[in-house]
């Protein structure tokens, strides 16, 4: 009977930790340690230990991961007997892990020495043969690439992704182009990154089955590409393909004050003044801060110089904000 128990035990460990690599897959990190921690409850099985460390690791919790590698090892039986492929990916998951955690700590102001680890330990996992753990690899690289604002760098760490359609990986690169456009110092080079950006974009918005979350903030960085290329080539057309992203990214189920920032500067080139100011007003009620309310005000302001939308944003401005002067200043201005 025990015997059986164990066999039943372990056959549903497998079954959960091959949902669970579905699910990682299909870019839902999220129900993929959830899948792989029931896994590893029913019995450690190293399969539902290599997902759980890897969706962490997608989840952007790579400290959490590296910690998690090392203390799972301990529950997952038969490590020294593990397959080959097992090892190795257990070993790039270390080399990804070390990666990630360098490259945030050098995105946080830790200087060169934390990227050139990064650099080291991701070119290192982008070379294991596992393809979804190399495609994690390269998609770090180009992240620190991107902040750099190392455009050429950048395009060639993403080369190899070029033909890759999986939402996580459109979305991530997506990302990372529209960071490296911000970056970048040229013309041309930022023209180059926000034009990487769109064509990325517009691959994940043409895909079936996206995941929600994929699709919100894929539309909205669409959207923020578009507004960027707007901005460069002074072009009405792309102001008005952002519109159409931002638009979608809300009906997906988007409403963060960024998404309505975005919008209300797309509305603003295109001159459309009234839509700008109440878009930015959405933005300033969701994340409010002394800049908005300024913000939100100058935007009615310049479509109705005596706007009493602008007055009610900085009187209630004006009490939320008691140690402003500029919104005081602002405030005796308009009331005169």
């Amino acid at each position: 009977v025990l015997e059986g128990d164990a066999k039943e035990r372990r056959t549903k460990a497998l079954e959960l930790a091959r949902e669970a690599e579905r699910a990682l897959e299909a870019g839902d990190e999220g129900a993929a340690a959830d899948l792989a921690g029931k896994a590893l409850a029913a019995e450690p099985v190293l399969e539902a230990f290599l997902v759980l460390a890897e969706s962490r690791l997608a989840a952007g919790e790579p400290e959490g991961a590296a910690k998690a590698l090392e203390h799972l090892l301990e529950l997952a039986p038969g490590g020294a007997e593990a397959p080959a492929a097992a090892k190795d990916k257990l070993e790039g998951l270390r080399e990804l892990a070390a990666g990630l955690a360098s490259l945030e700590q050098g995105a946080g102001g830790g200087g060169e020495k934390p990227l050139a680890a990064a650099e080291t330990a991701l070119s290192a996992a982008a070379k294991r043969p596992d393809p979804r753990l190399a495609t994690r690899a390269r998609l770090g690289l180009l992240r620190l690439h991107a902040l750099k604002g190392d455009v050429q760098k950048a395009l060639e760490a993403a080369q190899p992704l070029e033909k890759d359609a999986r939402s996580w990986v459109l979305l991530d690169e997506t990302r990372a182009y529209l960071d490296l456009g911000r970056r970048a110092a040229a013309k041309d080079a930022k023209a180059k990154a926000y034009g990487a950006a769109r064509r990325r974009g517009q691959a994940l918005a043409r895909l079936k089955g996206v995941p929600d979350a994929h699709r919100r903030e894929g539309n909205y960085l669409l959207g923020a590409a578009q507004v960027e290329l707007g901005d460069l080539e002074k072009s009405d057309a792309a102001y008005r393909e952002a519109l159409k992203c931002f638009a979608a990214a809300e009906e997906a189920g988007l409403k963060t004050a960024e998404l309505y920032e975005s919008w209300a500067a797309a509305y603003d080139r295109l001159g459309n003044l009234i839509r700008a100011a109440s878009l930015y007003r959405s933005a300033y009620e969701i994340r409010p801060s002394p800049e908005r309310c300024l913000r939100a005000a100058e935007l009615y302001l310049n479509a109705n110089p005596s706007s009493p939308e602008a007055l009610e944003i900085l009187r209630r401005g004006a009490d939320l904000y008691a140690d402003s002067v500029e919104i005081r200043k602002k405030l005796e201005e308009l009331s005169r």
